[in-house]
């Protein structure tokens, strides 16, 4: 058996964590402050909670299948099922799971972007809710249409850099839809979700949201690291 004749490296004061991290090569990047760190749990947040109204939908798919597959056709009894079984399942009330049936079925459904968005943290669940609660029509002028059978409209059109965020969307039937990008027609969006349409005139309209649409920036406004 041979042995080495070199003795083991004498250890210094120093804990030997401490030195092992010194050695390592800077990146250059600044650690996040207290902020940067909140922020990355909240986007963090944004996006399990687009999963989650994912699978609530999926949930809801499923049930509604299996009643449809035994012949159930009390369509509120089967609803009110599921909404109790959601509601014990996350331990909330059975109205709050009615609210995240409705807001799930939204989003996946007739909100694709906004689930995108949400899942992308570009956008906070609270976001979300306004969009598919407050934005209940079509902001053209004068006209009615819910916003469940309006097309989600990109302000800022995406291939041109615009977001996928609430201060670049607002719902739009398919008529002010097709009006927006071939009528002659200048469309712009306002603080607050209000929508000012221009018409080949010169004329100027401006139709607000039936509620304000919050919109909070940073002065840095990045892109999640998602």
């Amino acid at each position: 058996m041979e042995f080495d004749d070199e003795p083991p490296p004498e250890h210094d004061d120093e804990p030997r964590w401490e030195s092992d991290f010194s050695d390592w090569p800077s990146t250059g990047a600044d650690a996040p402050d207290a902020v940067g760190l909140v922020m990355e749990v909240a986007d963090v947040i944004a996006v399990f909670a687009a999963e989650r109204l994912v699978r609530v939908d999926r949930m809801r798919r499923e049930a509604l299948a299996h009643a449809e597959r035994y012949g159930w056709t009390m369509t509120d009894v089967v609803a009110r099922s599921i909404r109790l079984e959601l509601a014990c399942a996350l331990r909330i009330t059975e109205h709050a799971a009615g609210d995240l049936l409705g807001l799930a079925e939204a989003v996946v459904h007739r909100y694709p972007p906004v689930l995108e968005s949400l899942s992308r943290a570009r956008m906070t669940e609270r976001h979300a809710e306004v969009l598919v609660s407050a934005l209940d029509r079509c902001l053209g002028p004068g006209c009615g249409m819910p916003a469940s059978r309006c097309h989600i409209d990109h302000n800022v059109a995406w291939e041109h850099g615009g977001s996928t965020a609430l201060t670049n969307l607002a719902p739009f039937c398919e008529g002010h839809h097709i009006v927006k990008h071939h009528g002659g027609w200048i469309v712009r969006q306002l603080p607050g979700g209000a929508i000012e349409w221009t018409s080949p005139t010169g004329r100027r309209y401006t139709v607000h949201p039936e509620r304000p649409v919050p919109a909070f920036r940073t002065t840095a406004d990045n892109d999640a690291p998602f």
